[in-house]
């Protein structure tokens, strides 16, 4: 779930409804989309929220429930959106494709990985967009979409890279192991 300002509480589920909550739990609306909500929803700075869905979609909402936006990428989209302090949305998806789209929805560019992407990317102070897929790699990316570099791994990367305050990356994959990389 993801938590606004105001205490209102987002949650999407495999009912193909995301929901928003009161602070006391009473439901204050749902959207319905065309499949799951299993990826977890963010907040903007504005208040909208980002939600991806396994019907190939990343919905935009107003924080009163209206739909603003909704882009189609290739493939179910199961990891939060990392929101860039210009506003680009980056957007990862099972068809194994980065997004970075502008405020609006208008995609602005893509970049390929070699497998699927599950997990969330990260955009570092630098503005070096960071995100794992299931070809066992992580792949460090500039804001312009140009692929600066990518780690390989003993095993497929589906969760989200963390980021520490001295620039460490961390990194969790399916070998089991917790990498530090500088």
């Amino acid at each position: 779930p993801a938590l606004a300002d105001d205490g209102t509480i987002y949650a999407g589920a495999q009912d193909d409804a995301l929901y928003a909550l009161a602070p006391d739990g009473s439901k204050r609306w749902e959207f319905r989309a065309g499949a799951d909500f299993d990826a977890t929803p963010v907040v903007g700075d504005d208040g909208r929220v980002y939600a991806g869905n396994d019907d190939d979609g990343l919905y935009a909402l107003a924080p009163d429930g209206a739909l603003v936006w909704k882009t189609v990428v290739g493939g179910d989209v199961r990891g939060a959106v990392a929101i860039a302090p210009d506003g680009t949305i980056y957007v990862t998806s099972y068809d194994r494709h980065l997004y970075a789209l502008d405020p609006s929805g208008q995609v602005k560019w893509r970049l390929a990985a070699a497998d699927k992407l599950h997990g969330a990317p990260v955009v570092a102070a630098n503005g070096i967009v960071l995100f794992g897929a299931q070809d066992e790699r992580l792949y460090a990316v500039a804001p312009d979409g140009v692929l600066l570099w990518t780690f390989a791994a003993a095993g497929d990367l589906d969760s989200t890279p963390i980021i520490g305050s001295d620039g460490t990356i961390y990194l969790g994959g399916d070998d089991g192991r917790i990498r530090a990389l500088r």
